[in-house]
């Protein structure tokens, strides 16, 4: 009985945790501009630890971010940053934000990068974008049928 007890509080307090956390959908679309106009903000500063939390948090929550003036930064980041790894955070941001404008770009300055390593991540978020939309196209045919 004890056992049950247990098992059943347990399963009762998993349900309740699943069910009070909020989707980042759900999330008011103020906030998500607000926190853009400050992450833009922090991109522009001088500290290098707070430029990579910003691109950290870009990269989980870029997706329903305002993407407006936070690409361009991204993107400045990306092209400026003296530090390589930073480079490469930048990219991945640019790809997580899902950023038609960044990646036209990167489709640009690929020819431009002197970095191999650099060259060859964008290589690969082009390569990982074009299937995406050769996934998204091929799934609108089906439904279409």
């Amino acid at each position: 009985m004890r056992v049950f007890f247990r098992f059943f509080l347990v399963v009762a307090f998993c349900l309740a945790i699943f069910n009070s956390t909020e989707s980042l959908a759900s999330v008011d679309s103020k906030k998500w501009d607000r926190a853009s106009k400050t992450m833009i903000k922090a991109l522009q500063g001088e500290n290098e630890g707070l430029q990579v939390s910003v691109l950290q948090k870009i990269i989980r929550y870029g997706e329903v971010l305002n993407k407006n003036g936070l690409a361009l930064n991204v993107m400045h980041t990306y092209r400026e940053h003296k530090n390589e790894m930073v480079r490469q955070l930048a990219l991945v941001a640019l790809y997580k934000m899902k950023s038609n404008w960044g990646m036209l770009f990167l489709r640009r300055a690929v020819k431009f990068e002197e970095s191999p390593v650099l060259q060859k991540r964008i290589y690969a978020i082009l390569c990982a974008c074009e299937n995406q939309n050769q996934d998204h196209a091929a799934q609108f045919a089906l439904a279409g049928k």
